[in-house]
């Protein structure tokens, strides 16, 4: 029977989309690049599974094992048919090399020899020679031959067996397969993977034997989570240990009070769908102890995208009972007379008077509204107005710990928010460090033109501040009172991972 061989297979997939495919000793193959647009790690499995499906197709073989270095799972070894589905997932060490190997075979049955057999070739071993004979390839049983259908496995070929030349046939439906990259850093929250991809266990020295519970616990989320609730320990992807990651990042407690002024000088910039993502997201898992203030001199629309409490108390109302809060039998159930709770999403309002044109309050005013709510939360959230030059919105940005830039998809907001972060460098020391420290939120604007334009402007601002983000579009951000259980599940991951991103700069 003759000997058929696999093609070694190796697929090379990046963070950005790009797929790379080497078959046996070929040039790699480029599947996809980062000039054919936006894409996600979740098509670019997709893709390698196909081309690695092809390969299948045109060597003439079942299936056909791929060692894939994937960026968020890591090396493993995936069996797949010719028909485009998985039918395995074997470990891999990185480190390894692919070679192929033969499956185990059961010898064919010899005749039997007779008992003078051996003693007839002990005259030949006798005569004096320096090298033992060896007996010749050529004269072991057809039936000893490797039988059919090898795979790759990383054990070593024996020397005395030589491994015959692997097939390579042409991939031209390989290299047709269209693939675009995703430059997004963490913007939105990663979809399942397509492979049911285990990490590689490292050889590496153990340092500790203490396990993060967070990370241990199996998946609950996608379809792992779902079998898991079936009775399976399945762990969980690296989208949704990314995630945990980011809430932990998020449910922090940190000594002291953190101020975030969400600034931009273009009006309609989605400040205000900002403030609420952001004190929601830190709210809801951090138990608390978050305000959202809204410092716009302008009739600022805080007050019309939240839940309004039992009262219309505004920033007008508490100013006249800034020293009775600041005293030590002052307690919070006080300062609840001022502020709207938000019941679904934990955090509190401090309105300005919708109904009043002009400044709700001084500069000396808000430092005092300062100093008041710093005895109370833990974390503010600013929504600011459009005029940098008033006298609130300066002395928010000297308070502030961090600075968040949002801005729309589209470029006049994006540049108006370049120019702030420009000036606000060259202004001051303190101005400098808030400006290189930023992070930029980019809120898709046009559900009709996907998430291309989004992620070039996040693109554009790399370099200028810390980090970006990447909102997807969501109908319930753009009008109307805004809650985190109305938001779709991918806005509300990209939200965590976006205050993830401002806590780190804390």
């Amino acid at each position: 029977m003759t000997a058929t061989f696999l093609p070694e297979v190796r697929g090379v997939i990046e963070r950005d989309g790009s797929l790379t495919l080497i078959v046996g000793d070929e040039q790699p193959v480029t599947v996809a690049g980062p000039s054919d647009g936006p894409t996600s790690l979740y098509d670019a499995r997709r893709q390698l599974v196909a081309a690695v499906a092809a390969v299948a197709h045109q060597s003439g073989q079942e299936r056909v094992v791929a060692h894939v270095d994937d960026p968020e799972n890591g090396a493993m070894m995936v069996s797949v048919t010719a028909a485009g589905s998985i039918e395995d997932v074997l470990l891999a060490p990185p480190t390894e090399t692919l070679q192929p190997a033969r499956r185990p075979v059961q010898p064919a049955a010899r005749p039997a020899q007779p008992p003078t057999a051996q003693p007839a070739a002990r005259p030949q071993q006798a005569q004096p020679t320096s090298v033992p004979t060896q007996p010749a390839p050529a004269a072991r049983p057809a039936a000893a031959r490797p039988a059919e259908g090898w795979v790759p496995t990383g054990r070593p070929v024996p020397p005395e067996r030589p491994v015959p030349p692997v097939r390579r046939p042409p991939l031209p439906t390989v290299r047709s397969l269209p693939v675009a990259p995703d430059r997004r850093a963490v913007h939105r929250a990663p979809e399942p993977s397509l492979l049911a991809l285990t990490p590689v266990t490292q050889r590496t020295p153990v340092p500790t034997f203490l396990v993060n519970e967070a990370t241990a616990d199996p998946a609950r989320t996608g379809w792992r989570g779902t079998a898991n609730r079936f009775g399976l320990s399945l762990a969980p992807t690296g989208s949704e240990v990314s995630l945990r990651r980011s809430v932990r990042i998020v449910s922090q407690h940190w000594p002291g009070l953190r101020t975030v002024a969400v600034a931009n000088a273009k009006g309609s910039a989605s400040k205000t769908p900002t403030t609420i993502g952001l004190a929601a997201a830190f709210a809801r898992h951090g138990g608390g102890g978050v305000a959202a203030v809204d410092n716009n001199p302008t009739r600022g629309t805080l007050p019309w995208r939240t839940e309004q409490g039992p009262h219309d108390a505004s920033v007008t109302d508490l100013l006249p009972h800034v020293e009775r809060l600041m005293t030590s039998d002052a307690s919070a159930s006080q300062l609840a007379a001022f502020l709207h709770h938000q019941t679904e999403d934990r955090y509190d309002v401090l309105r300005s008077k919708p109904e009043r044109l002009g400044p709700p309050f001084t500069a000396t005013e808000f430092d005092a509204v300062v100093r008041v709510l710093a005895k109370y939360y833990r974390l503010i959230v600013f929504d600011s107005g459009n005029d940098e030059t008033a006298a609130v919105w300066q002395h928010m940005i000297e308070l502030a710990t961090q600075l968040v830039v949002p801005t729309l998809a589209r470029r006049e907001w994006a540049e108006a928010g370049r120019l702030l972060l420009t000036e606000l460098a060259r202004s001051s020391e303190h101005g400098y460090n808030l400006a290189t420290n930023a992070v930029v939120i980019v809120s898709q604007a046009d559900p009709r033109r996907g998430l291309g334009p989004a992620l070039e402007i996040a693109h554009g601002f790399e370099g200028l501040v810390r980090a970006t983000a990447v909102i997807p579009y969501d109908p319930h951000m753009v009008e109307g009172h805004m809650r985190w259980a109305s938001l779709a599940r991918e806005t509300r991951d990209a939200w965590i991972h976006a205050a993830a991103m401002v806590a780190t700069g804390f």
